[in-house]
Formats: C-alpha cells, structure tokens, sequence
C-alpha cells in the first residue's frame, strides 16, 4: 500500500484515459507481477497507460520512430578478436534475468534457460550450461548464420502510450541475443569504466540511476530558492533509434573491440521489428531491447560531453 500511494502522487495531474483493453491487460500484468512479489512491477502495470493496438496510425507513427538509413559502412582492417565467456559468466547472467522476463519472437524466455541449469541431475545441468557457453562464444564471435541475423537482432515491438502523448516503441529482444549482450557488458565492465569515467552514471556506475536522482534533489533543495543557479534537463527525442550506425560501428571497433564482430553481426543490416501483423525494418540506432543498447549509443555521445 506504500508502494501505491508513492507511485499515485507522481500520477495527479491532467487525466489520464486508459481504455477498456488495456486496462485488463494492466491488470493480469499486475497480478502475474505480484504473484511472483516483483510489486514494484506490479504497481507500474497498474498506473501504466497500456499499449497502443495496431491500427493505421500507431504504424505510422512506429516506422517515424524507425526512419529508414542506408547500410552502415564498416571499418576497414581485420576483426579483432571477440572477448571469451567462461561457464560461470554466463550462469551469473542467465540467473540475472528477472523472474518472469518475456521472450521475444521465438517464444524462448529466460525461464527456460534457468530451468536446463537447474536441472535436478547434476550432470545434465552442467552439460546444458556447457553447451550454452559455447553458443555465447559462437555468437560473440559473429559466427552464427547471416541469414539468421535479422531474427537474432529483431523483436516484436509493442508501442506504450506515453503520459505526456504519442508513443514509446518497446522491442522485446531474443533471449540468447540478450544473454550474449549481458555477458558482453560484465566482460567489459573495466573498459567501459574507464571510456565513459566520470562524465555520465548510466553505463558501468552501479546504483549511478539512484545516485543521480538523490544528488538533483540535495541541490535542488540547497540551491532551490537561489536565483543565479539553474539546473538544466535535456531530453533527446527519440534517441537510441536516430543513432548513427556508420559511427557507432567505428567507435566499438576502436575503444571495445571485443564487441565489435557481435555489434556487427547484430546491426550492419536491418533487423525484423514484429508490430502485430506488422513487420518494420529496424536500419539505424539502436534497440531498447539490447542490454548493449546504452553502451552503444553513449560511445557516440561522449565526444558532446
């Protein structure tokens, strides 16, 4: 009930319209949430405005927030040598995945993979994780089909309704693309420090989110009635998708060449976006549903900052 009252004082202003479909869905979200005590989760199903259903508009506005890009050109020189997983990265990141994370196209959720893992016959279970490493390493290392590349790399999209208007493009991305992402980020946790050091808390800063927001609110409150202070909020429209492909492929290549052969892999073509019977081409940024996403985008960024 704490929860609850907390998250409806960030809701009280202007009206908000929630239809009668996304309402239900709200609600069974909110219950699958809570059954499995993520009620944190639960609560923001319950204040969220829902998803937008498929119609002649909201595709309109989906392929506007996926504008269509020529190929990125890749850098010229040999492909560096991909970084390596052990068995025990890749257990870390496959337990890593929240209880009840969705699957992507395929169907496949990470449920699935901890369950392989936990086998109660010992020997099965280290066989399956044995097997799963050496995919991850297959895959980092960019050598899983190209004809497989757009599936890997695509995702269903849903489009939530935003609270201020319009709408906000969510990918779900396939769970080995994410797990491979996730063992990619731990592996160059050290190098990322160093790159991105102490000019932003999103990327390898852990608790940088919290941090931040409990750092505005100290100034805001120590400085809040002087007039010669003021303190600037930027958003970027429609950001992780307007990325420029070219750079940043030039940029992984350059300070985390481990990751370049998976990043390549993932998006030197256009990827298969799912919008109910929809199907968009995803040919410049990057995706939200990328763990890798924030790493990608940000290294195209730390030259403004």
């Amino acid at each position: 009930m704490v929860l609850w009252a907390e998250a409806r004082k960030l809701y009280t202003s202007g009206e908000r319209k929630v239809n009668a479909h996304s309402m239900a869905s709200n609600i069974r979200r909110a219950t699958e949430c809570a059954q499995d005590a993520r009620y944190g989760k639960a609560v923001a199903a319950l204040l969220s405005l829902g998803t937008c259903p498929v119609s002649e508009d909201s595709v309109k506005e989906m392929k506007s927030k996926h504008p269509e890009a020529d190929l990125p050109s890749l850098p010229s020189g040999p492909s560096p040598e991909p970084v390596r997983f052990d068995v025990d990265l890749v257990r870390k990141k496959v337990d890593g995945f929240p209880t009840g994370s969705a699957a992507g196209a395929s169907g496949t959720r990470p449920q699935f993979l901890k369950d392989i893992l936990c086998c109660p016959n010992k020997a099965v279970g280290d066989a399956a994780l044995s097997t799963l490493t050496k995919l991850t390493n297959h895959m980092v290392a960019g050598l899983a089909p190209r004809e497989l590349a757009p599936f890997i790399a695509g995702a269903p999209l849903m489009a939530l309704v935003k609270q201020g208007g319009g709408l906000r493009p969510i990918a779900i991305g396939e769970t080995i693309r994410r797990l491979v992402s996730k063992c990619c980020c731990e592996a160059t946790t050290e190098d990322a420090k160093i790159i991105f050091g102490p000019l932003q808390v999103g990327v390898a800063t852990q608790g940088g989110a919290e941090a931040s927001v409990h750092a505005a609110r100290r100034l805001a409150k120590e400085f809040g009635e002087d007039p010669g202070k003021i303190m600037l909020k930027v958003d970027f429209s429609n950001a992780f998708n307007m990325v420029d492909r070219t750079e940043m492929l030039a940029q992984v290549y350059e300070k985390l060449p481990g990751l370049y052969r998976w990043v390549e892999y993932c998006y030197s073509h256009p990827a298969h976006l799912f919008f109910g019977t929809i199907t968009l081409l995803s040919m410049a940024g990057v995706q939200q549903g990328d763990p890798l996403g924030p790493s990608c985008s940000l290294l195209c960024f730390t030259h403004w900052l």
